[in-house]
């Protein structure tokens, strides 16, 4: 074995002897499983960040991060962060907010699940003692008294408006009246004419009578009466409930509503909503038929639609009346002390026991309270293969328990799982530490914060170490980074000089921190001094390592000289973390009739004929085997001559990437569908068998595989919806699909974390790729329950997959050229910006000379060939 390095060096540092222990293998976390990583710091007093990195059983990796807080203790508070509720904003947004209000944030977590149309939380928020928003289908919630203390508290509060309606009364009367009648008699008489004839002669005889009738009259009478109105809702949208809802200015700048509704303003010299408080006013404006009524600062609004049974009431409240609005806590429980409150998920534990089932596995995040009211918050990251599969709800209980969890609450996972700690010394405030499953941070609807408020120094009272591995090989360098901290944790800069000390036994370090491990393997510390003040840290030493070659193939012409990197791991073979290395502490040979490779790895091509062959890298009695193909054939169909991409088509067939179409054709302008470009991705993976491989990089204090955007989810517990998504869903994380919510609010049903795709059975000849490539989140449907194999691939489309499969092998695409602003960017679905923006920037896919992308244009087996060919000019292959 090689140590050339440390016995080439001396030792320049002072060294002391400190005691160590002596690494003993993994530890376990119940649910979440072995950890062959764990990292805690101390990041204030009585406040710790631990980030642990494991194997489940079942699941494979995971990644978690957990902070542990005694918030009565110094001074740390629990804080809820809404703003305003029809708006969404990402945590690392809502630090910089409280920030800029005077606190300091040390840790903060996502919070409760949303509706993404409206950016309206399901549950009960309360902000220092003011509710912000009643939620929309509140039930358990997450309460903290003005003592910081955490309680599980059931949300019965009545919400409702005393006032007075002034409406006008029509009431019909009747009477009875004598109306005159003209009685008309007819009396004859006989006469004689002047003939002396007679005749009859008719007369008249009228005499007036009268009759009794009844008379209705409608009388006309202003009613004033006192009403009162039950509010269904507080700063919620209007949906199919019809009922009742009241705004203040922390809903928005007007009651959005869009309809025909009746809403009244109300002015009151406090507009700010509380457990049992009432707040009055006096009714200003009654609007009928309206819609969208302004908020102000010192008004609040009820609203209501047309046809709901309020809507009468609401029209004929009396203007320049006083009106109460009162909020009862008729249970007479925590939430009349609440001054900050949340809703959640689902709980987890209860009383110490798991409350939950459910086998979906998803990123998590979570909020635990202990028996000694301490808070935990874990965040565990998922739905990236390589990095961590995520958690279910029965493990993420057990998980809690083992923390020491006497409750714990699932908050809003998901794309939505997010932690930022502040660690000290090195950051500023806190800083995202987990790694969501879009690679992007995503806007959430309120989320809770660890805060303190004190007077700052510039005193140094603590001395941070932080080492850019924390496992190493024999003979290996880690970087220490010593930073500087005060009294309360917050980074200071201080120009003096650290001097380093370690055990000599194990190795010895320099005067800037650089730490060379000697021979033995076992756990020692890197101590740093300053002014009196010391810190350290612990490095573990080991060499039961996994060899990790950059590369499983290298196709290269003759002569062609190959610099290879190959780097180590710790754990099993399915998960490892990474472990300091260096290409010279390993074994390089290949079969001579390739060529030959140095001590650092350089390899040499022979020349002459094509041949193949393989390079081994060996360490104690591990080998892993590199497959070599010098002086690849090409292959010439008929079709291709003189085709713009003749080379990469002829190249990628010779290796056995492509085939053609029969009778020596290829076909390159015909279109290529989605299950042929999935084929193309696993027939240039060497092991399609699933390889869990994290990379480390130096600089860093987070373990990491690669940081590429990855496309949003839908809705929180169902799988990604890699292609045609609906914008209009995205992020939205609603609890249950039978759970009654307002129009505009969606509900959800869990995946079931199994390729049942309606479009692809056993029998059709993709099978088998559709199902690598969904087992390891390279595609995932187009959300409808289709994969829709035999659909052309468009290019936005084919950007997404190749992003994912780069993740899926561990590789960062080297962002290697500016990353162009299309003409027809705007048209790029927002599922697609950021990967198609990620294969721009790597070279791989680029825009047309017109300067437009068309990224819903159909791919072309050409374009595919050139993209693979692109894709294994960087990853080393060709």
């Amino acid at each position: 074995m090689k140590y050339s390095k440390f016995n080439r060096q001396v030792a320049v540092a002072l060294c002391i002897v400190i005691t160590i222990s002596m690494f003993t293998g993994f530890k376990n976390y119940s649910g979440f499983g072995s950890a062959y990583y764990e990292n805690n710091i101390e990041i204030f007093d009585g406040v710790s960040y631990t980030e642990i990195i494991g194997e489940h059983a079942i699941n494979g990796i995971e990644h978690g991060h957990i902070v542990e807080a005694e918030i009565d203790r110094n001074g740390v508070i629990p804080l809820v962060y809404n703003g305003i509720v029809r708006g969404t904003y990402t945590v690392g947004a809502m630090v910089d907010y409280a920030e800029s209000q005077g606190y300091k944030v040390l840790a903060a977590i996502n919070g409760d699940i949303y509706d993404t149309v409206s950016g309206t939380p399901k549950g009960l928020v309360i902000h220092d003692g003011n509710i912000v928003t009643s939620g929309y289908n509140s039930e358990k919630v997450i309460s903290f008294d003005k003592n910081n203390r955490a309680s599980l508290e059931i949300d019965e509060l009545i919400y409702q408006a005393n006032g007075i309606i002034e409406y006008k009364k029509i009431t019909e009367i009747q009477r009875e009246i004598d109306v005159p009648i003209e009685k008309v008699t007819i009396v004859t008489s006989q006469a004689i004419n002047e003939n002396g004839e007679s005749y009859i002669v008719e007369t008249e005889d009228i005499e007036t009578i009268y009759e009794k009738q009844l008379l209705t009259e409608q009388i006309e009478e202003t009613i004033t009466e006192s009403v009162a109105l039950n509010i269904d809702f507080l700063n919620v949208p209007h949906g199919e409930a019809l009922g009742l809802h009241l705004y203040n200015s922390h809903y928005s700048d007007s009651t959005k509503s869009n309809g025909i509704y009746a809403e009244v303003v109300i002015e009151t010299d406090d507009v700010q909503f509380g457990v049992n408080k009432t707040i009055k006013g006096i009714v200003t404006d009654v609007n009928r038929e309206t819609n969208n009524t302004v908020i102000k600062d010192n008004t609040i609004v009820l609203s209501t639609v047309k046809g709901s049974k309020n809507y009468d009431l609401v029209s004929n409240l009396k203007i320049g009346s006083e009106i109460d609005i009162n909020i009862n806590n008729p249970l007479n429980n925590g939430l009349s002390e609440a001054k900050e409150c949340i809703g959640y998920y689902y709980s987890v534990v209860e009383n110490g026991k798991n409350v939950t089932n459910g086998t979906n596995i998803n990123p998590r995040s979570c909020l635990g309270v202990k028996r000694d009211g301490s808070l935990v918050m874990v965040e565990i990251d998922g739905r990236q293969p390589n990095y961590s599969r995520g958690i279910n709800l029965p493990d993420l209980s057990e998980m809690m328990i083992s923390l020491g969890c006497e409750y714990a609450f699932n908050l809003d996972g998901g794309g939505s799982s997010v932690l930022y700690v502040r660690q000290p010394g090195k950051d500023v405030k806190a800083t995202k530490v987990s790694r969501p499953s879009e690679n992007t941070e995503r806007k959430v609807a309120n989320a809770i914060l660890l805060v303190y408020k004190e007077n700052t120094s510039d005193f140094v009272e603590h001395v941070n170490v932080y080492p850019n591995y924390q496992l190493m090989m024999p003979g290996s360098t880690v970087t220490f980074n010593g930073e500087f901290s005060n009294p309360l944790y917050e980074k200071i800069n201080y120009n003096k000089s650290i001097t380093y000390y370690t055990d000599i036994k194990f190795g010895y370090v320099d005067t800037q921190g650089n730490f060379t491990a000697g021979v033995n393997k076992g756990s020692t510390y890197v101590e740093a001094i300053i002014d009196g003040k010391r810190g350290r840290n612990k490095i573990d030493i080991v060499d039961d390592i996994i060899i990790i070659p950059n590369t499983k193939q290298i196709i290269c012409e003759g002569g062609e000289v190959r610099k290879l990197e190959v780097s180590a791991g710790y754990g099993t073979e399915r998960v490892y973390v990474p472990v300091a290395s260096s290409n010279e502490l390993f074994d390089w040979s290949c079969d001579s009739s390739i060529g030959s490779i140095d001590e650092n790895g350089v390899f040499t091509a022979s020349t002459g004929t094509a041949r193949t062959g393989k390079i081994y890298i060996s360490y104690n009695d591990k080998t892993e085997v590199i497959d070599v193909q010098v002086g690849a054939s090409v292959i010439s169909f008929n079709d291709t001559a003189s085709h713009w991409a003749e080379e990469p088509i002829g190249v990628l067939a010779g290796i056995g990437y492509l085939n053609g179409i029969g009778d020596n054709l290829f076909a390159p302008d015909s279109e290529l569908t989605r299950s042929q470009f999935i084929a193309m991705l696993a027939k240039i993976t060497p092991d399609r068998e699933e390889q869990i491989i994290i990379e480390r990089y130096e600089n860093q204090n987070e373990v990491s595989v690669i940081v590429l955007p990855n496309e949003n989810e839908n809705i929180d517990d169902l799988s990604l919806q890699e292609d045609l998504i609906n914008p209009g869903m995205e992020s939205t994380t609603i609890a249950d699909n039978n759970t009654p919510t307002p129009s505009g609010i969606t509900s959800n049903l869990s995946e079931t974390n199994k390729m049942n795709f309606t479009d692809v059975n056993e029998e059709d000849w993709y099978y088998e790729y559709v199902k690598w490539g969904y087992d390891n989140g390279i595609i995932s449907g187009m959300g409808d329950g289709t994969f829709a194999p035999n659909l052309p691939i468009t290019r936005e489309q084919m950007a997404v997959m190749l992003c994912k499969y780069s993740s899926y092998i561990g590789f960062i695409l080297p962002q290697i050229k500016e990353i162009p602003v299309f003409t027809d960017q705007e048209y790029i679905s927002l599922w697609a910006k950021d990967y198609v923006l990620t294969v721009a920037g790597a070279g791989i896919i680029n825009g047309f000379d017109t300067g437009d992308f068309k990224p819903q244009g159909v791919a072309t087996r050409a374009q595919a060939a050139k993209v693979l060919y692109e894709f294994c000019q960087l990853k080393g292959i060709l």
